[in-house]
């Protein structure tokens, strides 16, 4: 064991001890919010075992319907997904827990641009652009899109030349970013993110448009999860910011904490979603 990852074991402080069953609690993951970092989800795998005293294992997919597939026929038990994914199957699924980003548990959809369209300055200047999205069941990387788009009372295929998904927030940064695609809808968060590290893609694109505010993309589970694990969960996650591991993962991730979140936060997806009449 390398000093580092001893150093972050200690800082997990006073956690429960692990009691490990046979099956691991399988969490599942997409690179639409979370792009790959083996360094940061070993840490993040390391906390969560130690404060539900059970292995974890993360399950990644490149699009959100490949998790939300998984989760509703039980292959496995918790997902990181968007607020739209949760609002269609909120029947059956519960919230485990919502993050805090800047003091509130909501995010903001954005239109970006690039260098290749300078005089756009709205969204209805990109008719007849190339249009890169995240993914079909992103509520800031297509459903906010498909909002305005509504609004105008035109469809994607006819107002764009081109449009296509990149499965990825940082992929569509990227594309607009290098000429790709003349535009394209991203979360918030992550391009606030990036800006705030001076990434040079985000400093190659702007923003024409922001969303009303949303529910952060939460972790979910089904409501027939065993009772104990999702406490365990919850648990988890709403005390991370109460140990020195837990802020660390905090601070990489640029949120505040994790709080347990209610349906009537992502109302306004929910909303957009039967106005757009996905």
């Amino acid at each position: 064991m390398n000093n580092s990852r001893r150093l972050f074991i200690g800082q997990l402080g006073a956690l429960p001890l692990l009691a490990w069953a046979d099956a691991p609690v399988r969490i599942g993951l997409t690179p639409v919010f979370l792009d790959e970092r083996s360094g940061f989800l070993g840490r993040f795998r390391l906390y969560l075992e130690a404060a539900i005293g059970r292995s974890v294992e993360f399950v990644q997919r490149r699009s959100y319907a490949d998790i939300v597939e998984k989760l509703l026929n039980g292959t496995i038990d918790s997902a990181w997904i968007c607020g739209y994914p949760y609002v269609q199957h909120k029947a059956v699924m519960q919230l485990i827990a919502v993050p805090v980003y800047q003091g509130t548990p909501t995010y903001h959809s954005y239109i970006i641009a690039g260098t290749s369209i300078p005089d756009a300055r709205t969204f209805t200047d990109l008719k007849g652009s190339v249009f890169a999205y995240s993914d079909p069941l992103s509520n800031s990387g297509y459903l906010y899109a498909q909002s305005l788009l509504a609004s105008l009372n035109v469809k994607d295929s006819t107002y764009f030349r081109k449009h296509f998904f990149t499965f990825g927030h940082q992929s569509v940064i990227r594309a607009v970013a290098q000429g790709l695609a003349n535009a394209g809808s991203v979360d918030g968060y992550v391009w606030d993110s990036l800006a705030a590290l001076s990434d040079s893609s985000t400093k190659a694109t702007r923003i024409l448009s922001t969303s009303e505010a949303a529910g952060f993309p939460p972790f979910v589970a089904l409501k027939s999860l065993d009772s104990h694990l999702a406490e365990r969960l919850r648990t988890a996650f709403q005390t991370m910011h109460e140990t020195e591991g837990g802020r660390q993962l905090l601070g990489e991730l640029r949120l505040d904490s994790f709080c347990s979140g209610t349906p009537a936060q992502f109302a306004s997806i929910e909303a957009t979603m039967h106005r757009v009449g996905l």
